[in-house]
């Protein structure tokens, strides 16, 4: 346990003097899935990360994945909390698209977003557009919508 944690703190040490030396920041590059899974492999197998065996191989795809966290070019992925709105181009966070167009675009149907401006949880979501726009926030299954359109909205 003790060797665990020892090569778990060099290992750790070592992917700072690379933000140092790459110019990069610690927090946006632990976000990066290739190092995240090499340091995995390597605490877990007790080996020491070196430059001139692994680094020097993840190199590139580690600084490409970077770049995409810190341009936000990865929109719709747990990599980036913020996309452009498809119709004003604004940028919003990627929870907050769907709020974003009943809010600022009334007159766009928000079950017309393309399913790639949206998180994964919020692209089998609709919304109701028989319920005022101050309602339209909320999102439904088709088979929840369905009987929320039935419970509210048929008349008797």
């Amino acid at each position: 346990m003790v060797e665990r944690e020892e090569v778990e703190k060099l290992n750790r040490g070592y992917v700072r003097n690379i933000c140092f030396t790459e110019l990069v920041k610690l927090h946006v590059i632990l976000k990066c899935a290739t190092l995240n899974q090499v340091v995995f492999a390597l605490n877990r197998d007790l080996a020491l990360m070196t430059i001139s065996t692994v680094w020097v191989e993840i190199r590139s795809q580690v600084l490409l994945e970077y770049r995409d966290f810190v341009k936000c070019t990865v929109p719709g992925t747990i990599y980036c909390s913020k996309s452009r709105c498809p119709y004003c181009g604004a940028l919003v966070k990627i929870h907050g698209v769907s709020d974003h167009v009943v809010n600022k675009h009334p007159e766009i149907n928000p079950n017309s977003i393309p399913k790639s401006s949206l998180p994964a949880a919020s692209q089998n979501k609709l919304h109701c557009l028989d319920c005022p726009v101050t309602k339209r926030k909320r999102v439904f299954t088709k088979t929840a919508l369905a009987a929320h359109c039935k419970a509210l909205h048929t008349t008797k």
